[in-house]
């Protein structure tokens, strides 16, 4: 129990430190001029595809995508958190951008930068490492609700992030649930670049002067935005045969799938 206890706690330390890792190789491009920033972005990206395609490309291809249920997850994950952080906005901290980050989106190659390291880059490499690393180690020693509560709890907290905590939480707990209930790590890439994108839902309305407008109703309705997306994205994990064999999920950090997938 012990030596089991502290090579948990040795998976953490080290998810804690890849997520540094992660972050410096995905966010290298501020500190760098527009278009070799630009450049240095979308090559970054192309290698984690590369690597992506020789760790999971047989599951893929044995799993082919539920299509109008995987688009519904990824949809109703990406509200979801864009409700959660228009709620947390509005009581706590309103999401900021690092000054760094600010600066390098005033271009149109940091723009581009931006938004290739938001909806591609990041997600590849964060569901590499808390998804595919952490909660694969986790699940074989803890109940996948115990999994899915740290995974979660070490995804936000490797933010650093007191503005977005408490969405960063809700992400991590969606994201590993997908994993868990679908066994594929690809959707939860998908639906974390999906969400990703999102925060522009809740920006516009920021910058529309909406939250000043509506007071005290506008987080009362983002909440229940919030709440029914969170309920339909459980509805169609819970509701879809995602393998031949009903009950059959996938165990391990490698990720295999143990059942044939539908076709």
């Amino acid at each position: 129990m012990v030596r089991t206890t502290l090579n948990l706690a040795l998976v953490v330390f080290l998810t804690l430190l890849g997520a540094i890792a992660v972050s410096g190789v995905q966010l290298a491009y501020v500190f760098a001029p527009p278009v070799p920033g630009t450049i240095y972005e979308v090559t970054i990206t192309a290698l984690a595809l590369l690597a992506w395609y020789r760790w999971q490309g047989e599951s893929f291809v044995r799993a082919p995508a539920r299509r109008a249920a995987s688009a519904r997850i990824a949809i109703g994950c990406g509200i979801c958190l864009s409700g959660i952080t228009a709620v947390q906005g509005y009581w706590l901290l309103p999401a900021a951008l690092p000054a760094e980050l600010t600066t390098a989106t005033a271009s149109a190659w940091g723009g581009a930068s931006t938004l290739i390291a938001v909806s591609l880059t990041a997600p590849l490499l964060e569901e590499a490492l808390f998804r595919g690393f952490l909660l694969g180690r986790f699940r074989r020693h803890c109940s996948e609700v115990t999994s899915v509560a740290i995974s979660a709890g070490v995804f936000a907290i490797a933010h650093f992030d007191s503005s977005r905590v408490l969405m960063q939480f809700a992400g991590g707990a969606l994201f590993a649930s997908i994993v868990i209930m679908t066994g594929r790590l690809w959707l939860a890439v998908v639906a974390h670049g999906v969400s990703n994108l999102s925060g522009v839902l809740e920006g516009s309305a920021a910058s529309l002067g909406i939250p000043e407008q509506l007071g005290l109703a506008y987080p009362a309705i983002w909440a229940m935005i919030a709440l029914l997306a969170a309920l339909d994205v459980y509805r169609v994990l819970r509701n879809t045969q995602w393998y031949a064999t009903p009950g059959t999920f996938c165990h391990g950090a490698s990720m295999v799938w143990t059942a044939d997938p539908i076709p």
